[in-house]
């Protein structure tokens, strides 16, 4: 998924690290040096929680 690192960033990472085994921040190639885009790719869903325990919301992002 496309975010942007800012506020809230970290808190939102360790909630998808903690719903997957394997969490990957990328940024591409063609975004800018100064922007803050990144994609979050996770795969794998992890035993602990389900998705459904963590609630999303969008000033997260």
């Amino acid at each position: 998924m496309k975010v942007f690192q800012g506020e809230g960033f970290d808190e939102y990472l360790r909630e998808i690290r903690s719903l997957f085994t394997k969490v990957k921040v990328r940024k591409p190639d063609s975004s800018r040096a100064r922007s803050r885009e990144v994609y979050i790719v996770a795969t794998g869903e992890s035993d602990n929680r389900q998705i459904s325990d963590v609630r999303f919301e969008r000033n997260w992002i």
